[in-house]
């Protein structure tokens, strides 16, 4: 008996289990991959470079924004693409074919002293307006405008080309190329009936 006092007991109790278990791994990466599914997608312009995302912004913001001026002041809206001067300009469609702003679109002028309204002309408080309502946009350097393709089939590589957006909330098919110093080229899809721009 005093043998057996004198033994040590040794514990044998199983506290609880340590790690993860196969099913649980394959549940955790099951949801990460799930996560990445619908946020990589979210993303595709994080890993452009500064000027990229100024291009980007700007003709994402300009197609939408362009397309709800046509349909809230129903009136044609035209971005221009010029690929010889790679630049990008926007405003109202005359009644004319030219890019001379409707006389609807001229800003009103506030009121101001006599001396200071003799000293402007009518010319130059018109053109005032004009500028003021036609936004024009010059790509970094280093970028340039390709090529346009219009409608499904129409690619120009030359030239002046306009897309329209109308008042009936819709515009024209468009895909804009652009290529950066690097000779990577992004392009921009304008589809008719949708608001935003696939990049």
């Amino acid at each position: 008996a005093a043998d057996i006092g004198l033994q040590p007991r040794t514990s044998c109790i199983y506290r609880g289990r340590d790690g993860f278990t196969l099913i649980e791994l394959i549940v955790v990466m099951s949801l990460i991959s799930i996560i990445f599914f619908f946020a990589i997608p979210r993303l595709d312009t994080s890993f452009l470079t500064n000027r990229s995302h100024r291009v980007s912004n700007w003709i994402v913001f300009h197609v939408k924004s362009l397309k709800n001026k046509a349909v809230s002041q129903q009136k044609t809206y035209v971005m221009r693409l010029d690929l010889g001067e790679n630049r990008i300009s926007c405003f109202v469609k005359s009644n004319q074919d030219g890019d001379v702003l409707d006389q609807t679109e001229e800003k009103s002028v506030p009121s101001m002293g006599d001396e200071t309204a003799n000293n402007l002309s009518t010319e130059g408080l018109l053109e005032k307006g004009r500028k003021s309502e036609k936004e024009v946009f010059s790509l970094p350097q280093g970028f340039r405008l390709s090529d346009v393709i219009l409608g499904k089939k129409t690619v120009f590589t030359t030239g002046t080309v306009d897309i329209h957006f109308y008042a009936k909330g819709y515009s024209d098919l468009a895909i804009i190329h652009v290529k950066d110093e690097d000779g990577n080229t992004v392009s921009y899809i304008i589809e008719p009936f949708l608001t935003h721009v696939t990049v």
